[in-house]
């Protein structure tokens, strides 16, 4: 009698099984990029925050301004924008001691996502992760 060798039915479904629950649960975190998005947004924000924070300090720029609005963030590059917030736009601008104009309490800026991360200021003018 000759020996058939493979695999047995019920070894090949119960891999199948197992590689189907593994392409529901584990594959979406691996392939999904917008943890990713929401930290590059968030460096993005604080990089710029800190940069008008300077100029500012520094009296070295002529928009000292950063627009935001969701997870996108600039500063412009004409006067004309500079004061202007355009389709909910928010703006943030310093005094020359590098502290936010206008805030009584630390200012809480979220980001969209899926986590929860946020950028804030303190009222003594320090950007970080919160």
């Amino acid at each position: 009698m000759p020996s058939h060798r493979g695999f047995t039915l019920i070894e090949l479904i119960l891999v199948i099984v197992l590689l189907g629950v593994l392409a529901v649960t584990a594959a979406p975190r691996f392939f999904s990029a917008s943890g990713y998005d929401q930290v590059a947004a968030r460096d993005q924000l604080i990089q710029l925050l800190r940069q008008a924070q300077l100029q500012t300090m520094n009296n070295s720029a002529e928009c000292q301004v950063v627009h935001f609005k969701e997870n996108q963030s600039r500063i412009p590059s004409s006067i004309a924008e500079c004061a202007v917030a355009a389709n909910g736009e928010q703006l943030i601008s310093f005094d020359s001691w590098g502290r936010p104009n206008n805030a009584l309490d630390v200012i809480t800026i979220p980001l969209n996502g899926e986590s929860a991360v946020q950028v804030c200021i303190e009222t003594e003018g320090y950007i970080h992760a919160c």
